[in-house]
């Protein structure tokens, strides 16, 4: 079944000043705490055992290794930068929101 997105959200809009400044406290006050790496390593937990997202994860790595014309012509920046742009679009909506509700009970954020 597909996700829905959450309608009340806009996804795309730009973050204010005060919202890139409220969001760099809080990602300061993750990694001081070492959270940000825990939350980082649930997340990739979650995602690894999501088969479909891993599959689109497999299936980009073979599309970029076959553009390139084989392993041996594809670059580890390259192919990096191509999984890392695939894979945070295409995480699943309810992990997202996992995510972030795991973010506000640790430092007691209201949704």
């Amino acid at each position: 079944m597909p996700e829905t997105r959450d309608k009340t959200r806009d996804t795309n809009k730009r973050l204010t000043s005060d919202e890139v400044k409220e969001r760099n406290v809080l990602l300061k006050k993750m990694d001081e705490n070492g959270d940000y790496i825990r939350i980082k390593h649930d997340l990739y937990a979650k995602l690894l055992q999501d088969d479909a997202w891993r599959e689109r994860m497999l299936q980009q790595t073979r599309e970029c290794v076959h553009r390139r014309g084989g392993v041996a012509q594809i670059t580890f920046s390259e192919l990096s930068r191509t999984l890392i742009q695939t894979g945070s679009s295409t995480v699943p909506e309810s992990t997202k929101g996992e995510t972030m509700k795991q973010i506000r009970s640790v430092y007691g954020m209201d949704p």
